[in-house]
């Protein structure tokens, strides 16, 4: 008796471990599921735990590894969370850029992928599903088997896709929006076989595309299936067609979506149609190759750190507040990195730098910060960081938004500098492009050039500052174009010192202060085209030229103004 008890009980014991993924039990991590605390998945085991609360709101706290599931379920694996038109997942699912690796699904029935059906209400977006092996009947797909919800910027890379009707690389049905996502996948099945969707109800897309192999099936296309019966729309995307894959981005037609004949060098100009009319500023990204989100690869951080990993991917996962820094928030020490704040905050009371690089090719991007009032509160820092490039960044209200120090050849675009010390300041360094920015409202200056040289300022406003707009000092072949320097107080609108051989054109200084163009000590050799600039407050200068500013050339430039005390003052 004792011996066939023991058996009993460890028969019982294994089948307990074959159901552990999923025991119908209350989440069992972090959070409540609501979309102001959503419960925090950090494991598969988690991820499956969706099936018990499927109108709750979810987040990936980090990549998930489902290899495990090959052996769940007695060989089914994974279960899909929502199953069925009736049992439909109507939650909020936000990967927060992580992917999910080998979930193993063989499901004898409809409805099969992570999310099995998905309802009007439900929302997938910013997952990443990388060597999923789906098996279905229809409505089969590596993220979605249906959806009627919303699924935005994810994709399935290396997926294993096949079923019945209804058979896709990332979702076999979807009757509502799909929005920059892709699928490289091999895909099967026997009717409605897309590389990215198996049929397209009614619905729309949106800057997609898919690099797929289909194995199988008819209506058969390369990024969707069928497009034609009761028809979708199709927007902005694009299928590479291998050999011996169907000839069409979807069964019967290309309205919407560029067929290119395997041709992968096609796809790394982004102003090749349709990647032309794509967001690759904060969605998409291309190194060459393929267009990838922009979030792909990123490993999270949470606090100040240093990045040290070269061509290493970074991005905040929330908000970072440390008052207690010696250093700088962020200390780029490698090079190549790449910093994405995902409009995230950083801020400190600390008077340090929020994010400082001396390191080659540096990209920072969407970071809003302020670090302090007095020296050295920089937004951002780059000293001696070569061909670096600062995009979409908001650098308030502190002492300095932007420093480049003994740096080149780098790109600065759309920063926003206001309310600090001293808006921007490049010093000793050249080659740089300023492109799409502001420095406004600033104590001193907006913009500062010191031993600068062969820089490029562009589309730029400079104005309401508490000295001049912009200041070029001891600099000398640098280029001001289609740029806005009015209202600024004591000094004025333009400032040249010691400043030659340098080009301003189709610019505005109106309504300064004392000057609207301020040269001396002596400025030589410089070119201005097609400015206007006016002083309406103190000196009331529109230009001033002072201590041997020689061989300077006015084209079709405006100097006058109502209120001055003198258009042209020269003080020689």
């Amino acid at each position: 008796m004792p011996r066939n008890s023991f058996m009993f009980s460890a028969a019982i014991v294994t089948l307990v471990v074959l159901c552990v993924p999923y025991g119908g039990l209350a989440f069992s991590g972090s959070g409540s599921g609501t979309s102001g605390d959503p419960y925090q998945i950090t494991d598969c085991i988690q991820l499956q735990e969706m099936r018990d609360s499927l109108d709750a709101s979810y987040v990936l706290e980090n990549d998930i590894d489902c290899s495990a599931t090959s052996g769940w379920n007695g060989g089914a694996g994974f279960l899909p969370v929502g199953d069925d038109v009736s049992v439909d997942f109507s939650g909020d699912f936000d990967g927060k850029g992580h992917v999910i690796r080998d979930l193993f699904i063989n499901a004898n029935s409809n409805y099969a992928g992570l999310f099995g059906n998905v309802d009007y209400a439900g929302n997938i977006r910013n997952i990443g599903m990388v060597n999923a092996d789906v098996t279905g009947n229809s409505y089969t797909g590596s993220l979605a088997g249906s959806s009627t919800g919303i699924i935005n910027n994810t994709y399935c890379l290396n997926c294993q896709i096949n079923g019945e009707n209804y058979v896709g690389g990332l979702a076999g049905y979807n009757t509502r929006e799909i929005w920059n996502s892709y699928a490289v996948a091999t895909v099967g099945g026997s009717q409605e076989i897309g590389g990215m969707l198996g049929r397209n109800f009614y619905a729309n897309i949106y800057n997609c595309f898919s690099n797929a192999t289909i194995t199988s099936g008819s209506e058969t296309g390369g990024l969707v299936g069928d497009n034609t019966q009761y028809p979708g729309t199709v927007y902005n995307s694009y299928w590479n067609n291998h050999g011996g894959n169907p000839s069409h981005c979807y069964n019967g037609g290309d309205y919407g979506c560029t067929a290119v004949s395997d041709n992968e060098s096609y796809f790394s100009y982004e102003n090749e149609e349709p990647m032309a009319s794509w967001d690759f500023s904060s969605i998409w990204t291309s190194d060459g190759g393929y267009p990838e989100l922009l979030w792909q690869g990123y490993e999270y951080l949470s606090d100040c750190a240093t990045l040290s990993t070269p061509n290493g991917k970074y991005a905040l996962s929330g908000s970072i507040t440390n008052s207690s820094l010696s250093g700088p928030c962020i200390n780029i020490t490698a090079e190549n990195v790449t910093l994405d704040c995902q409009w995230n905050s950083i801020s400190s009371t600390s008077n340090v730098q929020g994010i400082y690089s001396n390191q080659k090719g540096t990209i920072i991007r969407n970071c809003i910060i302020d670090m302090g009032s007095s020296e050295p509160g920089y937004g951002i820092d780059l000293n001696g960081a070569n061909y670096s490039r600062v995009t979409n960044a908001i650098l308030n209200n502190q002492y300095r938004g932007l420093r480049l120090y003994y740096t080149s050849h780098s790109v600065i675009d759309n920063v926003t500098a206001d309310s600090n010390v001293e808006g921007i300041r490049l010093e000793q360094s050249t080659y740089n492009i300023l492109n799409e920015s502001t420095a406004n409202s600033n104590s001193i200056n907006g913009i500062t050039l010191s031993y600068a040289y062969y820089n490029t300022i562009i589309n730029t406003t400079g104005s309401s500052n508490g000295e001049n707009g912009i200041e070029l000092r001891d600099s000398t072949y640098n280029v001001v174009n289609s740029s806005v320097f009015n209202s600024n107080q004591n000094n004025g609108g333009i400032q040249l010192i010691r400043a030659s051989y340098n080009n301003i054109s189709d610019t505005l200084s109106i309504g300064n202060d004392n000057y609207g163009i301020w040269m001396w000590e002596p400025s030589s050799n410089n070119r201005f085209y097609n400015v206007t600039a006016t002083s309406t407050i103190g000196y009331k200068r529109g230009l001033y030229l002072r201590d041997e500013c020689d061989n300077n050339v006015f084209v079709n430039c405006d100097f006058t103004d109502a209120g001055h005390d003198y258009d042209v003052f020269v003080w020689d």
